[in-house]
């Protein structure tokens, strides 16, 4: 191995070992009480090392919701790679939101809040790279709804809208992830109401929400 990869192996090690430090922090205290300080000090580097790799937490946050996308884009694919109809991928959708939410919740988090804090947004904003990457990530996982709504039309279990032209392809894509991102945004805000309050396991209201949606 020659020095430059080697250096290159060492730098994508760091990288990963204070995005992992910077996850377990977000999951534990959330975005708003997580700090750069805490992460550079339980990752065991100086500030300006950390600063080095990320420009501030609002910047480690979108690489970590980016880990969110993938976890939720592979398990989608792997129930619509067992699903063999419309209907089925349709129900594999719903199977893949109730899994994120229920076995990987503060990945759910992370991906589906991250839209209530300004900071974050801005970040996103600035960094034409960041943008490329999330909607890279964005249009996967949309391409395979929106292929799963549009077999199922086909085979008739959902309304079928016809020929569609390519500026109405595009609206059913951004509308489907659209509504399943508000979805599992209003859940999550409204989920400790729901368990203290109300005694309702969110994963009811999740389910039934796709069931409006026939999913």
């Amino acid at each position: 191995m020659s020095i430059k990869d080697r250096k290159e192996r060492e730098r994508q090690q760091k990288h990963d070992h204070i995005l992992n430090v910077a996850e377990t922090i977000f999951f534990e205290k959330g975005y708003e009480n997580a700090t750069m300080e805490e992460i550079a000090e339980k990752a065991e580097y100086s500030k300006g090392t950390l600063y080095l790799y990320f420009k501030n937490k609002e910047e480690l946050y979108i690489f970590i919701a980016g880990r969110a996308a993938e976890l939720l884009y592979s398990i989608l694919e792997n129930y619509m790679n067992n699903a063999q109809t419309g209907e089925l991928k349709l129900n594999a959708i719903k199977r893949a939101y109730l899994t994120l939410y229920s076995d990987h919740h503060d990945y759910c988090k992370i991906l589906f809040q991250m839209s209530r804090y300004a900071p974050i947004l801005q970040s996103i904003k600035e960094n034409s790279s960041i943008q490329a990457a999330m909607a890279q990530k964005q249009q996967k996982l949309q391409a395979l709804i929106v292929g799963a709504i549009e077999l199922a039309s086909i085979e008739g279990f959902m309304p079928d809208q016809g020929p569609q032209s390519p500026e109405e392809k595009m609206i059913t894509f951004f509308a489907g992830g659209t509504i399943l991102e508000g979805i599992m945004k209003h859940v999550l805000d409204i989920e400790d109401l729901l368990k203290q309050q109300y005694k309702v396991n969110p994963l009811i209201l999740i389910e039934a929400a796709f069931q409006l949606l026939r999913f």
